[in-house]
């Protein structure tokens, strides 16, 4: 179960979103095969917040409920295409291999998210 997914609204660039929709599709299929949505009682929490002081967008994808979490031996393609994705977005990417379940934190800079990229 996937639930909520919450923020605020952000006009986002065409090419931040492929970086975005890039990262949020190698989460969903790690879940679905290894995750919290790979058992009947998982959930994933998906929220986001600005802060207008810095300008900054903070994401975070929370897993629950799922089989037990443990960091992997070796970074695996995966992990650094979420982590390619972020700094591309010139933010902060953490994981989080939580006793509830995996966490993926981004913190970008808002330019970075609305800028048009050069033609």
């Amino acid at each position: 179960m996937v639930a909520p997914i919450a923020g605020p609204d952000v006009r986002v660039s065409s090419a931040a979103v492929i970086a975005i929709a890039m990262t949020l599709n190698e989460l969903c299929t790690n879940t679905t095969k290894f995750g919290a949505l790979s058992v009947p009682t998982g959930r994933v929490d998906i929220a986001w917040t600005l802060d207008p002081t810095m300008q900054r967008l903070h994401l975070k994808w929370t897993e629950q409920n799922g089989p037990a979490v443990r960091a992997p031996d070796k970074r695996s393609f995966g992990t650094r295409l979420v982590e390619t994705l972020g700094k591309q977005l010139k933010g902060d990417v953490h994981l989080r291999y939580e006793p509830s379940g995996f966490v993926y934190a981004l913190d970008v800079p808002l330019v970075s998210l609305t800028a048009i990229a050069p033609e």
